[in-house]
């Protein structure tokens, strides 16, 4: 191993460094390998970026949404299928119909939300128009992707989409994103049947 001496002979740290498991891995981050905790991670951070022009809420107020957002897990799913297994569409969309009335009843602001009704048939050009549409509305879009992560998207551009996602990713490129049914080789797909579309 070399070591480099600085001008009085010492031992002079190298200008960079990794450990030898850089790059090979990537980390675990809250919802991304634990699926069950995605979706209750997208609801809270949805609602978290709706009202940050407002007031935003408290850690406190947070807590409070996880916590009530657990308890209606329990008994519905055990705690191993809360944090390591997907959550049911419909599973999921009850579950963010409650932390919104908890969000309405305790923080004092009407937040509510809708499931985006689509065509069975539709193609990612129509999935694609209704984000689209829905964040010109000022609304999040919440949705499954495969591999049964939930996220949120916040904004798009002509390439590309903007997520507020527990799992780490920032954005998604379009030309390798698709929707169930019309996916080809694409390296992300988007469920249009779990599109859910969020206001405050």
């Amino acid at each position: 191993m070399f070591v480099s001496l600085d001008g009085r002979g010492q031992c002079a740290p190298p200008p960079s460094a990794k450990l030898p498991g850089s790059g090979l891995i990537q980390p675990l981050w809250h919802g991304d390998d634990c699926l069950g905790l995605s979706g209750l991670f997208a609801i809270v951070n949805a609602i978290r970026l709706l009202l940050a022009p407002a007031r935003g809420i408290s850690a406190a107020d947070q807590h409070a949404l996880l916590r009530i957002g657990l308890q209606f897990l329990n008994g519905r799913l055990t705690p191993e299928q809360a944090v390591i297994c997907g959550l049911r569409k419909t599973l999921w969309h009850s579950l963010a119909h409650s932390l919104c009335d908890h969000a309405r009843r305790n923080l004092g602001h009407l937040v509510r939300v809708e499931r985006i009704m689509m065509s069975p048939l539709a193609d990612r050009g129509d999935a694609f128009n209704v984000i689209h549409q829905t964040v010109l509305e000022r609304r999040a879009m919440l949705l499954l992707m495969r591999g049964g992560r939930y996220s949120v998207i916040k904004g798009y551009s002509p390439s590309s989409f903007s997520l507020f996602d527990s799992g780490g990713s920032w954005w998604m490129m379009k030309n390798v994103t698709g929707v169930c049914g019309d996916s080809g080789d694409a390296r992300h797909v988007f469920y249009p049947a779990t599109f859910l579309a969020m206001s405050a």
